[in-house]
């Protein structure tokens, strides 16, 4: 049975990030990565400033491991600015 908690507030995450993304991706980077897409499409923005803190918060992991997920994801080609 399917818990209707995740179904009517939803956002939508590109086949790609799925399908090529996950699997070239560190856990810390995906869940960072998922975040943004969440801060930014999920509220119908283009861009969005999100702290350390607010990815601390939402990905359980620690500030060293943010900033490097951060700046891999720069060097990736994903985040225009970290």
């Amino acid at each position: 049975m399917i818990n209707n908690k995740f179904i009517p507030n939803s956002f939508q995450v590109p086949n790609a990030v799925v399908d090529d993304l996950m699997r070239d991706l560190k856990d810390v980077e995906f869940r960072c990565y998922i975040s943004l897409i969440r801060k930014t499409t999920g509220w119908n923005k283009e861009s969005d400033y999100v702290s350390v803190s607010q990815f601390m918060e939402i990905t359980g992991k620690g500030k060293t491991a943010i900033i490097a997920a951060m700046k891999n994801l720069q060097q990736f080609g994903l985040v225009i600015e970290v």
